[in-house]
């Protein structure tokens, strides 16, 4: 999924865009890319 459809996906969450968004979207991307699934599908990092 690129940014504009996540930013899509957010928005219709939301009810709005907010300024901080982007940033939010990028910082859960990023968090996501250090998080680790288990066998289990449980998340540890």
């Amino acid at each position: 999924m690129d940014i504009n459809e996540l930013l899509k996906i957010g928005i219709a969450f939301h009810g709005h865009k907010c300024p901080a968004m982007p940033l939010g979207i990028r910082a859960g991307l990023a968090a996501m890319k250090r998080v680790h699934r288990a066998r289990n599908k449980e998340l540890f990092c």
